[in-house]
Parts: C-alpha cells; structure tokens; sequence
C-alpha cells in the first residue's frame, strides 16, 4: 500500500470536519474514509443517505515536488555552509615560497672569509611547509686563492639544505637539518663539497646550535661547531644580534678556534640594512691567517 501523500491527509480532515457539522451525520453515523494514492474512497455507510448527504469534495490538486537545493561554492561543496570538515578530513595548508638577496662587503663563513675580503652578492630560494618542513637554496660568489696562485676554479658556492623546525609554545623551538656545500666548476682533482647536519635549540632570545660533520671542509675527517647566539629587538625596526662560537677542527686541522661577532640591522621599507664585526682567536688567524682577523661587513639585503 502507498503512503498517504500531504494532500490525502488534509481530505481526510477535511470530510470529518464535514461530517460533525453536517445535519445528516447523526442518522447516517460516522463515514469512514480510507486514503489511496491521495484521493478519498468512500466505506459502506451503515444508515441510508438522506438527500441532504454531504456532497463529495472535489480533489486537491497535488503539490508540485520541491527541487533539491545545491550550494556551489566555485567547486561543488561538500559539506553544509558553516560547518567544518572532519578532522582526519583536514590537510595542512600548502608550502609558502620565500627568498632574498643580499649585497655585503664580505663574505664571513664561521669568522673567515670566503672571498679574499671582497664584496659578495648571495641569494636564497626557500620553500617552507605548514607542518615546520622545509628545503631551500642558497649561494654566494666565492674566492679562496689570491691572484697569482693556482687556479682551484671554485668562484661559486651553493648550498642545499633540507631540515624540519618547530615552535614549542611561545617560548621554544627547535630544529634538525642537513646542509650539502657545493662548489661547482672546480678544477680537476680539487673537490670542497661537504655535507653538515645541523642541530638547534631556542629559548626566548637565545639560540644553541650544534653543526656536525664527518667530511667536514672536504677534509675526510670530523668536525663540530658548537654555537650560542642571541636576536634583541630594540624597537624602531632596530635589532641586535651577537654570536659566539667553537669550531673543532682538531681532527681536521689539528685545532679548533673560537669566534664571535656582533651586529646590527635596521628595516627601512623592505630594505634591511646591516653592520656587523667579525673577529676569531689567535687559532683562527694560524689556521686562515688574515682571511680570521677582525672586520667589519656593511651590508643591504631584501626579502620577497
């Protein structure tokens, strides 16, 4: 048996309401009425009509159906307005890409310079995830050998790093890396390209660092850099950073040295402008000579 429709049910209705007020229902008794595929089907009645019988009411018309609503928010939705999708539903939002370039007076790699104490010009590309992931790339101009000596035909150095950083409530972080040095174009027989994992910790202000390597400078052997370093903002777009620090090369070199600097950066419309001064040990100047001593570095950079 189909179910009564809308309209069947309001006939029905309809016929009782009829029924007790109608003069001749109390000789005729109750009219029972059954509904079928929305129309009425009048019972046998137990008394004879009377003229005055209530007369048959005309069927309803039936109730046009009412389409089903969609919502298109550009691609078919999904899921009711408002109302947000299931957790294991959810993905991270994508990666966001940065970089910058940067023009100095030097390049100082670790307290030592990578370009004779001549100008560099050094760009990075960064890919980081939502999820603390990320993989860049960087490079710099470079020069090891002063004019007149062999050719080691290493005048580019870039670097790939790939590693995973994350916040620990409002006051820590940490990370893990791996940074793979690079020197393309260099001469037969020479090779500099040294692969460093990389360790940090974050307090506030304050940054421990950890760089390990068992090829470290392309040398076959172990080296660690053990790092302190520290950003305070001053206000004004005004930021001062320090750093100091032990490289251990001994198994490398036969020695380690300490290094430390000190800078400062302003922000002026996109545009950081930088003073920094480096120094080392005397470690520092028997293992690199002039290339450790002290130096101040000027430099211009922008982030897009």
């Amino acid at each position: 048996m189909k179910e009564p429709t809308l309209h069947g049910y309001i006939l029905v209705a309809t016929v009782m309401a009829l029924t007790l007020v109608s003069p001749a229902a109390s000789t005729q008794g109750a009219a029972e009425a059954a509904v079928e595929g929305g129309t009425v089907v009048k019972a046998e009645v137990t008394a004879e009509a009377t003229p005055e019988a209530t007369p048959e009411m005309p069927e309803m018309p039936e109730m046009p159906e009412m389409p089903e609503m969609e919502v298109e928010t550009g691609a078919q939705q999904t899921e009711p307005p408002g109302q947000e999708a299931p957790v294991e539903a959810q993905t991270t939002a994508p990666g966001d890409w940065s970089g910058s370039v940067s023009l100095l007076t030097d390049y100082a790699y670790r307290g030592v310079s990578q370009t004779l104490e001549e100008p560099a010009l050094q760009g990075e590309l960064r890919w980081t995830h939502g999820s603390g992931f990320y993989v860049a790339a960087w490079a710099s101009n470079v020069d090891f050998i002063p004019s007149g000596g062999p050719d080691d035909g290493a005048d580019l150095e870039i670097d790939y790093l790939l590693g995973f950083s994350r916040s620990i409530g409002e006051d820590m972080s940490w990370g893990a890396g791996l940074t793979y040095y690079t020197y393309p174009g260099t001469a037969d027989g020479i090779d500099y390209d040294f692969l460093e994992l990389n360790l940090s910790y974050g307090y506030r202000w304050l940054t421990f660092g950890l760089n390990l390597s068992d090829d470290v400078i392309a040398s076959g052997e172990t080296g660690v850099d053990y790092v302190v370093s520290g950003a305070f903002p001053l206000g004004g777009k005004l930021t001062l950073g320090a750093t100091v620090a032990y490289w251990d090369l001994d198994d490398a070199l036969g020695d380690g040295y300490l290094r430390w600097e000190a800078r400062i950066a302003r922000e002026f419309r996109g545009v950081v402008l930088s003073l920094g001064y480096h120094d080392t040990d005397s470690a520092g100047g028997g293992l690199f000579g002039e290339n450790a001593s002290e130096r101040l570095i000027v430099g211009i950079s922008r982030a897009f």
